[in-house]
């Protein structure tokens, strides 16, 4: 199989695109939660219901896209600490994007034990991947320290902003990658 390099750089910029895309549903899921006129807004018996659920399901599943774009960027420098901390939050992110629509709008109340242990993966794994982005010294340190703070807050805060602070963290980190340029194809300049 020949290695492509158009290819690899038009999946990692989707990565990129990914992580910001990410970084915004965990804040409007959050404001629709915050807004909701249900208060159990989980249980979908109502249009809104589904519709914030399937925010809730895309928030993590999109940031799977996000995780391969940082991914792809540091993987040659960052360690195992990140490699791990990929793996971890990947995983965890595809667990929690699962079985929260399954457990809610199915009633399979059994997979709200797997959202958990996914949740908790993916804020593992995203504060370990925030400790090897800053030793890896291939993004900015502060996108190292954006998913760590963002990381702890999802944790620290629960239901009073998490979402926000854990999704403006990707958003910049998104951001960062994005204007980096590293993963873009390079044209050569035109000489007159």
């Amino acid at each position: 199989m020949v290695n492509n390099p158009q290819t690899s750089s038009n999946f990692a910029r989707l990565g990129e695109l990914a992580a910001m895309v990410a970084g915004v549903l965990w804040i409007t899921t959050y404001i629709g939660e915050f807004l909701s006129p249900d208060p159990d807004y989980w249980d979908c018996n109502s249009s809104y219901d589904y519709l914030l659920n399937v925010g809730a399901s895309a928030q993590f599943l999109v940031l799977l896209g996000g995780l391969v774009g940082l991914h792809a960027r540091q993987k040659a420098r960052y360690g195992n600490l990140g490699k791990w901390g990929f793996f971890a939050a990947f995983a965890g992110a595809a667990m929690a994007g699962v079985s929260n629509p399954s457990e809610h709008c199915l009633r399979l109340g059994f997979l709200g034990l797997a959202w958990l242990l996914g949740v908790l993966a993916m804020f593992v794994g995203c504060l370990m991947a925030g400790i090897a982005t800053i030793r890896a010294k291939v993004l900015p340190s502060w996108c190292g320290w954006a998913l760590i703070i963002g990381s702890l807050g999802l944790w620290l805060l629960a239901e009073n902003g998490s979402a926000v602070l854990f999704g403006a963290a990707w958003v910049a980190v998104g951001y960062a990658l994005w204007t980096d340029g590293s993963s873009s194809v390079r044209h050569p300049a035109r000489v007159r």
